[in-house]
């Protein structure tokens, strides 16, 4: 059993487009559940392969995100960029729905410096730095 990727889009005027395509032409979507993954036969096929190993690694990666509860601070390797050009890699959490978090941002000097809403890729790196 191989794994099929179909991408949907609905336009305004009620239009359907979509594109499928299987594992081994190594889709750029990775969100597979783990239900799928797990009954999934074995395979030698290289792309097929990486795309499994990349939506594994995204479920090992969302499962960190557990740890992302309310009062609990964290740090991004990379500086969060936002509309007003200011940045900032130092956040606590105040809420989370999957990826999307809503949280206080903090300078270098822990001064508080507003809320912010912000999506976590799974290829974004973070750190717990203070437990809730």
């Amino acid at each position: 059993m191989i794994a099929l990727v179909s991408l949907l889009q609905f336009t305004r005027d009620g239009k359907l487009g979509y594109k499928s395509m299987d594992e081994t032409m190594l889709p750029y979507y990775y969100n597979c559940p783990r239900r799928i993954l797990e009954v999934l036969t074995s395979t030698t096929n290289a792309s097929a392969l990486e795309w499994r190993f990349r939506c594994y690694q995204r479920l090992e990666k969302q499962g960190g995100l557990a740890a992302l509860k309310p009062r609990v601070r964290f740090v991004t390797l990379d500086p969060v960029r936002f509309s007003d050009r200011t940045q900032c890699s130092q956040f606590e959490v105040v809420s989370r729905r999957g990826w999307l978090i809503t949280a206080r941002r903090f300078d270098g000097w822990d001064c508080f410096l507003g809320l912010c809403r912000l999506r976590l890729s799974p290829e974004q790196q973070w750190q717990v730095v203070q437990g809730g």
